[in-house]
């Protein structure tokens, strides 16, 4: 039976690898804090990894799987009873994060998962990149879980992508063992779902959930998902894994793209690149700086981005629209992605500067500015802007629990 809690080579991160009777090296998974309470949901992270390199579809479907399974927990485990409109994922997300269960990044993630298993299923979806962020804010998600739900004080292993083993020479041969395993571990899955868990404490799990929120961490990689989220509900075409420089993205007439890593002067800006650079057609209005969850993002606002505004390349100055002083893009923008928190406002929120005039103040915002309004904010004078600033509402978020 310990076979069916093993990641075999191929898909293995090469973290922890032991050999087996045969010499085969094989690996613990990702999930295997989740061995002990919730086997159920380590199974479909291994079935998720598992499938990650051969078929990223099946991967998306398996995750989709798991962050049901792992709501549904969340529903015995609080004792909360499902209304008649709690028959779908989508509601039944909706109905945690309004009685506030969970968090609004994890909110964020379980649809984002939601709409891939969908996609998976609906239109075939096939995407690796995809899928490996997706994998990551899994993993993310069920650390949360266990430090909410689970043993007190546990905390999982940092995230390593699966290696892709399939240039080896015994590739075939390994795929074939692998498949072998993931049938074996579908069999079982019913039986791991139906155990009971042992419910915590109402008290207990509200200091865990207070510590889980505040040490929720998030990769460039997830943070940068949960953004490209954000920018498409309001209108940019945003996609960080294609819509990217480096893979011959432009800026065209008709779209209001923010291409990602778009490429700075390295003798003005020592950053490199701009995490986004928004573009209004053929117009650029504005930078965006990603930032981890635990940097003073305010900071990176009057340092960072600043440097990107000047740092734009003789090459690219077709897209400039004007110059104020040494800047040559109007509009700056910093976030981690989190929404934001009076408690924690210079690491939270959408923080926003308009360099035309050296005496604006960043401001944070409540939401990203769609972009007919940024470029509609161009054609306003100045005075008017700082207006706009000055009025602009911050998003007064009460603690989770």
């Amino acid at each position: 039976m310990s076979k069916v809690y093993i990641l075999h080579l191929i898909n293995s991160s090469w973290r922890n690898k032991r050999s087996n009777k045969n010499g085969v090296f094989v690996m613990a998974s990702n999930f295997t804090f989740l061995k002990e309470e919730f086997p159920d949901l380590e199974n479909m992270g291994v079935l998720a990894e598992g499938y990650l390199y051969p078929d990223p579809n099946g991967s998306m479907y398996k995750m989709g799987i798991l962050a049901e399974t792992l709501v549904n927990h969340i529903f015995d485990l609080d004792n909360i009873k499902p209304s008649a409109k709690d028959t779908t994922q989508d509601n039944r997300i909706k109905t945690l994060f309004s009685l506030k269960k969970i968090p609004q990044t994890i909110n964020d993630m379980l649809h984002l998962i939601r709409k891939s298993r969908n996609e998976a299923v609906h239109a075939g979806y096939d995407c690796l990149e995809q899928s490996k962020t997706l994998l990551q804010m899994t993993h993310t998600i069920t650390g949360w879980f266990i430090r909410v739900y689970g043993n007190l004080g546990f905390e999982p292993s940092e995230f390593v992508m699966p290696e892709d083993m399939r240039g080896q020479p015994n590739y075939a041969k390994l795929l074939e063992e692998n498949n072998k395993i993931l049938a074996e571990l579908e069999k079982i899955q019913a039986t791991l779902s139906a155990r009971k868990h042992k419910r915590i404490d109402a008290t207990q799990r509200r200091k865990n959930a207070d510590r889980a929120n505040r040490n929720l961490r998030l990769s460039e990689r997830e943070t940068r998902y949960l953004i490209d989220d954000q920018l498409r509900k309001v209108g940019w075409e945003a996609d960080s894994i294609n819509l990217r420089y480096s893979k011959g993205i432009r800026p065209e007439n008709g779209r209001n793209i923010a291409i990602a890593e778009w490429p700075t002067d390295p003798m003005v800006c020592k950053w490199g690149y701009v995490n986004y650079a928004f573009f209004v057609g053929l117009k650029l209005v504005g930078v965006v700086e990603v930032e981890m969850s635990n940097k003073n993002i305010a900071l990176s606002l009057d340092n960072q981005c600043h440097e990107y505004s000047m740092g734009i390349k003789d090459e690219h100055m077709r897209y400039v629209i004007n110059t104020w002083g040494e800047y040559k893009v109007p509009f700056l923008f910093v976030t981690n992605g989190r929404l934001y928190e009076e408690q924690s406002e210079t690491n939270s929120g959408v923080w926003f500067c308009d360099v035309r005039d050296t005496a604006n103040a960043p401001k944070v915002l409540q939401d990203w500015i769609d972009p007919k309004e940024l470029f509609d904010m161009l054609e306003k004078d100045i005075a008017t802007t700082n207006q706009r600033q000055k009025s602009s509402p911050r998003v007064r978020l009460k603690s989770w629990w």
